[in-house]
């Protein structure tokens, strides 16, 4: 007889975070499934607790005993005690992601057991489709590991957070670019200049972009992950701060040169109508990806690792570095330590998946004090081994529309400052004439 992983402990110590906390048990019904609890008895708890925040109503234990004895008989008024001690076994509600995280491994773990379990007797009495049933199995795994991920394609998202319908429908045309010539695997930016001064964005390297707080480092990514695309060049987009549904409207607006305000809002004339919905359309058919719910370095890889073996990855984007956390050291005391392994880590994860890594870093205030409001190399924050590690760092600024990108680091070839105007409606950046 198989023993199947599970934690009885954790999985009470999970229930009783639900009930103390609303707010949890409102986060937990779009998340979890029943299935991440082993004991029959917490997976009835579960399914009721689910159908009393449906409903609106209070997770009152009382309310909650009653519940229970109408649909399972076996919850009679002695589970008052096995309730309330569920409550009391809660501890932190700040240890609720690290009871989801370490049950969700339990429920992976059984799920593989099963699909092993299955296959087993098959394998063993010989039968004729030997190539079938192994097929099926690996079919299954690949199954969990999807199930497990935490990255979606735009595809995957604008059909089922149903943007498309929200917002009225829309996709939009995508022009056409001129290709200029760059070596095979090279990404080209969509913007000349910049494709001229680093001959491309080159694979197994780690490209660092900084800037101070809404000067528009997270617009330029975009733009370049688009353009990467459009290109061929599979992309993912690691956005530890915004949402899934902001980088898709701009996206939307960078691709159909339509505003970014009147998109969020929905204010668009028939024509303009016409145009995002055509945006959609062309951006569910590129090979980007979308991760929001990877924040730390082993769960990038792993995503990574997936999607490069899925649809070999070109493009990796990250924002933004100080974002990420490092397990391995005290956040609080050791931040400069910290930021040096994750820049490390980067630098490695370019070259172990021959990958181009893009990273997005915040710059100091020391900047703004200068008269000349230029970045340096020293303004990137908490750690100077990001300049160690980084292939090629560039230092954005602007002044109203116009922004100068400075290769303040190139290990490759040349630096210099590169003018850029950046059209703010539609979050895109190109040339200094306000050409692509």
């Amino acid at each position: 007889m198989i023993k199947m992983p599970h934690s009885i402990d954790l999985e009470e110590r999970l229930l009783g975070c639900i009930i103390n906390k609303r707010e949890l048990a409102k986060e937990a019904i779009d998340d979890l499934s029943e299935e991440i609890f082993y004991d029959h008895k917490h997976r009835s708890l579960f399914l009721n607790i689910k159908d009393l925040i449906t409903k609106k109503r209070s997770v009152d234990i009382a309310i909650l005993l009653e519940e229970l004895r109408k649909s399972n008989g076996s919850f009679t008024a002695n589970d008052f005690e096995f309730l309330t001690g569920l409550a009391q076994k809660s501890g932190l509600s700040t240890n609720y992601e690290e009871y989801v995280k370490a049950l969700k491994d339990l429920s992976l773990r059984r799920k593989g057991i099963e699909i092993c379990h299955t296959l087993i007797p098959e394998l063993e009495k010989g039968i004729e489709d030997t190539e079938r049933s192994i097929d099926q199995a690996v079919r299954g795994f690949t199954g969990l590991e999807k199930e497990n991920a935490s990255m979606r394609s735009l595809e995957e998202i604008i059909h089922e957070e149903k943007i498309l319908e929200e917002l009225s429908a829309r996709q939009a045309y995508y022009e056409k670019h001129k290709k200029r010539k760059l070596p095979e695997g090279v990404i080209n930016t969509g913007i000349a200049d910049i494709d001229n001064t680093l001959g491309g964005l080159y694979p197994s390297r780690l490209y660092i972009l900084g800037a101070r707080p809404g000067l528009g480092k997270t617009a330029l990514a975009l733009n370049i992950s688009l353009y990467a695309a459009a290109t061929g060049h599979s992309s993912a987009f690691f956005s530890l701060e915004m949402s899934e549904q902001e980088l898709v409207n701009r996206y939307v607006s960078s691709c159909s040169e339509k505003k970014l305000l009147d998109i969020q809002m929905g204010c668009l004339s028939s024509e303009d109508f016409s145009s995002v919905k055509k945006a959609f359309e062309t951006l569910q058919k590129l090979p980007i990806a979308i991760d929001q719910k990877s924040f730390t370095l082993p769960e990038i890889r792993r995503e990574v690792r997936r999607h490069k073996r899925e649809s070999n990855i070109h493009l990796v984007v990250i924002d933004y570095l100080q974002l990420i956390v490092s397990r391995g050291t005290d956040r609080k005391n050791n931040r400069y330590l910290e930021v040096s392994e994750i820049s490390r880590g980067l630098k490695l994860l370019a070259k172990e998946f021959d990958v181009t890594v893009l990273c997005l870093s915040q710059l100091s205030r020391e900047s703004e004090k200068r008269q000349s409001k230029s970045p340096q190399l020293s303004d990137l924050r908490d750690s100077g081994s990001i300049e160690q590690d980084a292939d090629i760092v560039m230092l954005l600024s602007r002044q109203g529309n116009k922004s100068k990108l400075d290769i303040s680091k190139n290990r490759h070839g040349h630096t210099g400052v590169i003018d850029l105007y950046f059209e703010g409606s539609t979050v895109k950046f190109k040339d200094q004439y306000g050409r692509l």
